[in-house]
């Protein structure tokens, strides 16, 4: 790899992770609006670089945490991890899933009957994409 393909591909990635902080900025925020909707708390991320936002909920608490990695065409991709908080017998944090998205916010779920791909910076599907977490932390 020269010097220009190196500095070209590591430009790619800073900008992508931009556009990923970007996206999760925007789930973020749509996800935590639906606070009166869920009957739930709804803590914001502090900025967009922070990359995490809780929802508490029927005594439970749940974490979406951004992540990102290098998929199999070297492309950066994020991912929304969701923790569910534990206190007992001890505090850890349960991951109870996971979903991908690319940098221009388009996810690895699909809407099940029309099979449409959700995207993260759109109000009704961040819905769409908590509530699976929301009723696994439940049951």
């Amino acid at each position: 790899m020269s010097n220009s393909d190196a500095s070209g591909s590591i430009t790619t990635i800073i900008e992508d992770y931009a556009a990923l902080l970007r996206q999760f900025d925007a789930f973020s925020k749509n996800a935590t609006s639906q606070s009166e909707a869920l009957g739930a708390i709804c803590v914001g991320q502090p900025n967009p670089s922070y990359g995490e936002f809780s929802i508490k909920i029927a005594g439970h608490t749940l974490f979406f945490t951004l992540t990102s990695f290098l998929d199999s065409d070297k492309k950066l991709m994020g991912a929304v991890e969701c923790y569910q908080e534990k206190k007992y017998p001890h505090l850890e944090k349960i991951k109870l899933g996971r979903f991908t998205f690319n940098p221009k916010g388009d996810t690895s779920e699909r809407e099940l009957s029309q099979d449409i791909q959700l995207s993260i910076e759109e109000e009704a599907d961040a819905l769409y994409l908590i509530l699976p977490f929301i009723k696994k932390s439940l049951a």
